[in-house]
């Protein structure tokens, strides 16, 4: 929802994306004491009226079997319900009004040999010289962004800056990838 001046809105906004930018530790399998986590890659889509996606990509060791793996963690803010409910004040006078935002978890396998070939690939995509833009208003449209573990963090609305398109190309594709590893489908 484009900003209305809400202070609960922004407080909703806020709340979820720092709920997927750490959607690990939910459930449906927390990353616990037993199991450790090193994230590879994040990537996001928030679009302003839709719900918003993050993928986090993750290497797991469990320490008590030994067992290790790549798994992709999609956490969705159910961003239209959420707002559903804070425009009925019934809804509102029944659930309280609050930040919490309503998030879903799915986890998925990952093809290591795949995800050899993708960081691969993004390893010889070249970036330009960055600048910061004139100009970095914007209140609709949709929110990209992708994190590498320790590397990089890029983000940008709508259209990627000049130069940007093949990393662009490349998020989209990983995006789609993952998604598809959890359907259990072929991309």
């Amino acid at each position: 929802m484009a900003s209305s001046g809400s202070s609960n809105d922004a407080a909703l906004r806020q709340a979820a994306a720092a709920a997927l930018a750490r959607s690990l530790p939910m459930e449906p399998a927390k990353v616990g004491p037993h199991l450790r986590a090193r994230v590879l890659l994040r990537t996001w889509v928030y679009p302003s009226f839709e719900n918003w996606c993050s993928w986090t990509v993750f290497d797991w060791h469990c320490g008590r079997t030994g067992e290790r793996g790549l798994r992709v963690r999609q956490a969705t803010w159910l961003q239209k319900e959420d707002h559903n409910w804070l425009s009925q004040p019934t809804a509102v006078l029944r659930k309280g009004l609050h930040n919490r935002p309503t998030i879903e978890v799915a986890d998925g396998a990952v093809d290591e040999e795949a995800w050899l070939q993708r960081a691969t690939a993004i390893a010889n995509i070249g970036l330009p010289s960055l600048a910061w833009p004139v100009s970095t208003i914007g209140i609709d449209g949709v929110a990209f962004g992708l994190h590498l573990a320790g590397r990089l963090e890029l983000n940008w609305r709508n259209d990627p800056p000049e130069g940007w398109e093949p990393m662009a190309a490349w998020v989209a594709s990983t995006r789609e990838w993952l998604e598809s590893d959890l359907l259990g489908t072929s991309a």
